[in-house]
């Protein structure tokens, strides 16, 4: 079973992480891995290594990240930054609750700014079924945005899990001379397989779409309201692989390597990618290459 499901999936994902061959992640992946699946491959490794009995505890991680997705014809979004996560572990199926801080700077109109984000996550584990929600907001010198996801994990073997992803959320991003507001809605699929106690491998693939809603012109004595009422979406289909390595005590190393396309209308529009507004005269498709990086450091 667990061949065929991999057997599946590798090619799968291949088939669309280059041009004509796959395709990849629009933003830069803050990691990429739901919290959920996570915690049931931890609690199922210690159950198999006869741990202690469970009792509910805190635990807290320190996640120091860089990002980016550069271009085949340059450009392209990257940022830095620094995390600090508190959970609740509630049971030893996987019950958890957290509360996230992060800072740091991203690409907005072509320079970087500084941003901070409050991340709020939850689920719960059923058997083999395990969903959880998250929502994020976060607000920075020249962009305002919102988000929540829905998750659900399903563990068909001790060392497999399979979540499936669905995201939406709204944003405000500001330049000297403009405002554009836009929405977005995404979704995806990723694999987890937890190939011993200290080492994980990760396959995903999604699609997400940005859609231009409001464009604002600020003039030296008045501000210009544009509605974008029938703007076509930027659509973004992407893949990725990457891993996560618990080196040494209390540390794990992060990575991803990402492939996407991004398909942009004609007209104003806000291309996640390049992290900037666009306003192209007729349909463009770019391609970009994407990378994460992560440190973290989990104590109790």
């Amino acid at each position: 079973m667990k061949a065929v499901i991999l057997g599946f999936l590798i090619p799968a994902l291949f088939i669309v992480a280059f041009p004509n061959i796959s395709r990849a992640q629009n933003t830069p992946a803050s990691g990429g891995t739901n919290a959920a699946q996570v915690s049931n491959l931890k609690s199922n490794a210690q159950d198999d290594e006869g741990s202690k009995p469970f009792k509910p505890h805190w635990s807290f991680m320190i996640g120091l990240n860089s990002s980016g997705t550069p271009g085949d014809k340059g450009g392209g979004q990257n940022a830095n930054d620094l995390s600090f996560t508190v959970t609740r572990d509630l049971s030893e199926s996987g019950d958890f609750i957290s509360l996230g801080l992060m800072g740091g700077q991203q690409k907005v109109e072509g320079s970087q700014a500084k941003y901070g984000s409050l991340m709020m996550d939850g689920g719960v584990a059923l058997g083999i079924f395990s969903p959880s929600l998250s929502l994020t907001v976060q607000t920075g010198e020249s962009s305002f945005s919102t988000s929540g996801g829905l998750n659900l994990g399903f563990q068909f073997f001790n060392d497999i899990s399979l979540g499936l992803n669905f995201t939406g959320g709204i944003s405000s991003r500001q330049a000297p001379s403009l405002q554009l507001d836009s929405r977005n809605f995404g979704g995806g699929l990723s694999v987890i397989w937890a190939t011993s106690d200290i080492f994980s491998l990760s396959l995903s693939g999604q699609t997400s779409a940005e859609i231009a809603s409001q464009l604002k012109i600020k003039l030296p004595n008045q501000t210009i309201t544009l509605p974008l009422n029938n703007q076509n979406p930027v659509v973004i289909p992407s893949s990725s692989i990457g891993f996560n390595w618990a080196f040494i005590k209390d540390f794990s190393l992060s990575g991803s390597f990402q492939r996407s396309m991004e398909i942009q209308p004609t007209g104003p529009s806000y291309s996640p990618s390049l992290g900037e507004a666009i306003n192209n005269t007729e349909p463009t498709i770019l391609y970009f290459t994407g990378y994460t990086v992560g440190l973290t450091f989990s104590f109790q």
